[in-house]
């Protein structure tokens, strides 16, 4: 897919998200990008920088990835319960 067509599609309408990136993530710009352009949407987004979390971070360190899987875990319980 085109890279214009991704940057500058549609996204009103859109369920709630969450972002979740680590703050030494190469994509990071992404993820901070996307979650503003769904808030802009009119969309809830909600977006957790991890301090010193690298891209993938979740799955390499056992700490910060079990707290990572409850944080992900519990805003999808509160959505759903909703």
């Amino acid at each position: 897919m085109d890279v214009r067509r991704r940057v500058f599609a549609r996204l009103d309408g859109l369920p709630p998200a969450l972002f979740t990136v680590g703050s030494l993530d190469p994509l990071l710009d992404d993820s901070l990008f996307m979650a503003a352009r769904w808030q802009a949407a009119g969309n809830h987004a909600d977006l957790d920088v991890w301090p010193d979390g690298v891209h993938g971070f979740n799955n390499m360190a056992p700490k910060t990835g079990h707290r990572v899987a409850e944080r992900i875990a519990s805003w999808f319980t509160t959505r759903l319960s909703a």
